[in-house]
């Protein structure tokens, strides 16, 4: 089933609703003034007879701002590793669940923290490498500097909502 992206008026991501739902946010209202518009679409239609057809909505942008915090995803071994695609972050090669782990990047030993920006995906080999030493010390260099990730965060994005998730 097709899903609907809805985006606050500043084009921050809010939630996902059903395509139906959104179509209604962006057709019908109380006071003749949608509550959102149309932003991106499906090529699906949808078939309202005497010649009507619309679009699938893919993306909407409500109308007025909704004060929200951004929804974090919890910091998690396997979160860490879907953000990083289970690619070790000094080598690059794609690691299998026996040979995945978590990565201090300021080891633990020397004041690092659990945080988003301070854990990597690593294979074990580049992993006891490493040790408890920092990117200095090894030699070593990372693919790609950590992020901390904001939803919706999913691999099964539809390719219409990618360039507005970040």
């Amino acid at each position: 089933m097709k899903k609907t992206l809805i985006l606050n008026a500043t084009y921050e991501p809010l939630s996902v609703v059903g395509w139906k739902r959104g179509f209604v946010l962006c057709n019908f209202s109380i006071d003749d003034r949608p509550t959102a518009r149309l932003e991106r679409n499906y090529e699906d239609t949808i078939n309202a007879g005497e010649d009507r057809t619309f679009y699938k909505p893919a993306v909407i942008v409500l109308r007025r701002q909704i004060p929200v915090r951004p929804k974090r995803i919890k910091l998690t071994h396997p979160a860490v590793f879907k953000r990083d695609s289970y690619q070790c972050q000094y080598c690059g090669i794609y690691c299998k669940p026996d040979v995945v782990s978590i990565d201090h990047i300021i080891p633990r030993s020397k004041g690092g923290k659990n945080k988003w920006r301070n854990l990597v995906t690593a294979c074990k080999p580049c992993n006891n490498i490493k040790g408890d030493k920092t990117l200095d010390e090894c030699e070593m260099e990372l693919n790609r500097l950590p992020f901390t990730p904001v939803w919706p965060n999913d691999t099964d994005t539809p390719e219409e909502w990618e360039e507005y998730l970040f």
